[in-house]
């Protein structure tokens, strides 16, 4: 294959847990352009009730079926920016719902097709999608919308609708579901379900780029941010402190996602993914290029994570000749990641 990069997405599967990663094999398979993937780079991947992966690209949504890639067009929208899928979600009702440079969309499954939603309201982009039930949280460029039981409820961290504070990167729920958290790029967030009231906290005052939050997840009383200069950080919800995680050789993290009890998989633009130990604040395993290790992963910068428990898989994306990884696990949590050379 010609040199002109091909890559897309891995998906890997691990055979234990926790305390074991360390010790146990990895295996790979590749899926790449010529297969169907629809762009070079993934920028979500997503495994839906019945046990599909969504994959978004620059260039729209595909679905994975283990075998084929089938490819679902955003109709009317020209630009690839406006193409370019952030995040995808599934509600209760196993509708998709997908979030793009220009806004809201729903899969008509029936007919296979991409519908806008509420162009009228979400004109800009959707960058973060979070699903509890038939709720949907939408993380926007200008704000939070809450859409419930057919109405649609808009939230802002500011009056000023362009303030970077209303810039949500991503979203997550803490453990009793009565707080929503927001990861901005301006600060982090909280918004209570309950009664409206939204709190901010700053990593560092006055140091604009340290509170750009990236991507954000949560384990028990702890959030771990993934920033653009700072690295990763933790947030003690009942003591509202931050503090640094241990260093991962880079400060720009693209995606962080967790197994919800003891890991935090952390994705960074240049030095590969990590397993951070939550109970010993260590990393336990660690993926990266190695020139050598014809077998491995053909990137260090990598770009989404998704950890999935109902299956057990890595995925992730690079442009070149290898594409897609997958491999069959025994008992574990699905972790996946894309990214792109």
């Amino acid at each position: 294959m010609k040199s002109t990069i091909k890559y897309l997405v891995l998906i890997l599967m691990c055979w234990v847990c926790g305390e074991n990663l360390q010790a146990q094999p990895y295996m790979f398979r590749n899926v790449v352009m010529s297969d169907g993937l629809s762009g070079l780079l993934v920028n979500a991947i997503y495994k839906d009730s019945e046990g599909f992966i969504w994959l978004g690209t620059d260039n729209g949504l595909d679905r994975f079926d283990g075998v084929k890639v089938k490819h679902f067009e955003f109709r009317g929208v020209d630009s690839g920016r406006k193409k370019r899928v952030n995040c995808i979600t599934e509600t209760g009702n196993k509708q998709l719902w997908i979030g793009n440079g220009i806004g809201l969309w729903r899969l008509n499954r029936s007919g296979s097709e991409l519908q806008r939603i509420v162009p009228e309201k979400i004109d800009f982009a959707v960058n973060a999608l979070l699903a509890d039930g038939d709720v949907l949280y939408i993380g926007t460029e200008r704000g939070l919308f809450i859409q419930k039981d057919g109405q649609l409820l808009q939230v802002q961290t500011d009056k000023n609708m362009l303030a970077a504070c209303n810039r949500i990167m991503d979203l997550c729920l803490n453990e009793d579901k009565s707080v929503l958290w927001l990861a901005t790029v301006q600060g982090l967030f909280s918004y209570s379900l309950k009664d409206g009231r939204i709190s901010s906290w700053h990593f560092q005052e006055n140091v604009p780029e340290a509170d750009y939050f990236r991507c954000l997840t949560r384990i028990g009383e702890t959030l771990y941010l993934g920033t653009m200069s700072q690295g990763v950080v933790r947030f003690d919800i009942p003591k509202q402190t931050f503090a640094h995680t241990v260093s991962l050789g880079c400060d720009v993290i693209s995606d962080i996602s967790c197994d919800g009890k003891e890991t935090v998989y952390i994705a960074t633009d240049g030095n590969g993914v990590h397993f951070l130990s939550h109970k010993d604040q260590k990393v336990v395993r660690r993926f990266f290029h190695d020139v050598n290790d014809k077998e491995g992963i053909r990137s260090n910068s990598i770009y989404s994570l998704l950890v999935d428990d109902r299956g057990g898989s890595l995925g992730r994306t690079f442009p070149s000749r290898i594409g897609l990884f997958t491999v069959s696990k025994r008992t574990v949590p699905y972790v996946r990641l894309s990214s792109s050379v």
